[in-house]
């Protein structure tokens, strides 16, 4: 088995044996040069050199060709992996964040250095495509975890202080999330089709680790049921504060509708004109209508806070 990594080299020298296995990890921009020496079919160069962030599955008869998008805060991260009898092919994109490249080839050393070794066991490509794609499965599990943690910090400012604009975070988190739902569904999908005997992949030594890959699935598609559920919650907790905070306000609105009422009716009848009112003419009776308006005012309020509508 030869592994080779050109962040830093080329494929020009190497020369191809059907009796040797090959691992090699790929920058997208040399994604041509080594398909070329592989004699790939040119709709998955191209699909490799243009990194369109879609998750998808295709056999070619001598060689597989998938295609795993990893969603993160503001990019997407495809990364292309062609799995043959003696190949596989690890394309990810140079320029962007290498974080998820860098856990991958941690990964693959560790186990070179410590599983194989201790082991005295040779890995095979499909099996070097198995760390690959469990390792972007671990990948998934932090960011549904981040997830989770997003929308309990909106419950918790929602539970505070609900806004307009937590609206559209919660819109937006609840289709982010399930976006990734589909996206594991479909690893799920792909999983599958690489264990079926129709693709030829798989030997039984190598099987367990797929049959682990899909556990693997399985849980995290759980994980994301409920946090999407949560995220349903998160969205009718804000309905319901909002809608309470609505009630309150017209609450207050009618309470002040009512007090005014009383004052609107007084002025009304005193101010009309008829001739024949005698109270106009006593010294105080500006002052007792004020006074009296304002008795009823304090009582209105006291009644109402007694009822806690204010």
């Amino acid at each position: 088995m030869k592994i080779l990594d050109l962040a830093n080299g080329t494929i020009d020298d190497l020369t191809i044996s059907d009796l040797e296995s090959y691992f090699i990890l790929i920058p997208k921009e040399k994604i041509k040069a080594v398909c070329n020496k592989f004699n790939v079919d040119d709709r998955t160069v191209n699909d490799g050199w243009l990194v369109d962030s879609t998750i998808k599955y295709e056999d070619f008869g001598t060689y597989q060709f998938i295609s795993l998008a990893i969603p993160e805060i503001d990019i997407n991260d495809e990364f292309n992996i062609y799995i043959g009898p003696n190949f596989c092919f690890f394309v990810y994109p140079e320029n962007h964040n290498n974080n998820v490249v860098n856990y991958i080839k941690n990964q693959i050393h560790y186990r070179i250095n410590t599983v194989e070794a201790k082991l005295n066991v040779t890995y095979t490509p499909v099996y070097y495509a198995s760390i690959i794609i469990d390792t972007i499965i671990s990948k998934y599990f932090e960011i549904v975890t981040s997830y989770e943690s997003k929308i309990e910090r909106f419950l918790d400012e929602i539970l505070v202080k609900p806004g307009n604009h937590h609206f559209e975070l919660i819109t937006n988190v609840r289709n982010e999330v399930y976006t990734l739902k589909k996206d594991i569904r479909a690893i799920d999908n792909i999983n599958i089709m690489l264990c079926l005997e129709e693709a030829g992949l798989i030997k039984k030594a190598e099987y367990p680790a797929y049959k682990n890959i899909s556990t693997r699935i399985r849980g995290l598609l759980k994980f994301i049921e409920s946090v999407y559920s949560l995220s349903s919650e998160l969205m009718h907790s804000y309905d319901t504060k909002i809608a309470n905070q609505t009630n309150s306000l017209v609450t207050r609105l009618t309470v002040i509708t009512i007090i005014m009422g009383v004052w609107t009716v007084v002025v009304g009848v005193y101010g009309m004109n008829f001739k024949n009112m005698p109270e106009t003419e006593w010294a105080y009776s500006y002052y007792i209508v004020i006074g009296g308006l304002i008795v009823i005012t304090f009582i209105l309020i006291w009644f109402f806070h007694k009822k806690k509508w204010i």
